[in-house]
């Protein structure tokens, strides 16, 4: 079985690590805002987001990413394998496993 899935927002989905705080021109004046989520753009944004997904991943589905090439992942048995490009992901393997995945993930992420 193979399925592909977008995770909507995926950086706003992660915590910041550190405190950030931003300045934002909102009705022709400037308001100072904590950012208590990522947001695109940010420099650590892409990895904060690669290792909650992982950890997910791996929590749920047991899968390891691939030393060699991090964006593929697979669990020991090799009853599931994928592929992650920023928050799309493709993913294949025994129907009852990918669909476990599947519904597990959407509890998570939206």
């Amino acid at each position: 079985m193979e399925v592909s899935f977008d995770v909507t927002d995926a950086y706003r989905q992660c915590a910041h690590g550190e405190p950030t705080i931003t300045k934002v021109a909102f009705q022709g004046r400037y308001i100072w805002c904590e950012l208590r989520r990522c947001v695109p753009g940010q420099r650590d944004g892409s990895a904060r987001w690669y290792g909650l997904f992982m950890e997910t991943l791996k929590d749920q589905s047991g899968v390891k990413p691939c030393p060699e090439q991090p964006a593929l992942f697979a669990n020991e048995p090799r009853s599931l394998a994928g592929l992650m490009h920023v928050d799309d992901c493709l993913s294949t393997g025994e129907g009852e496993v990918v669909d476990s995945m599947v519904a597990k993930l959407k509890t998570d992420f939206r």
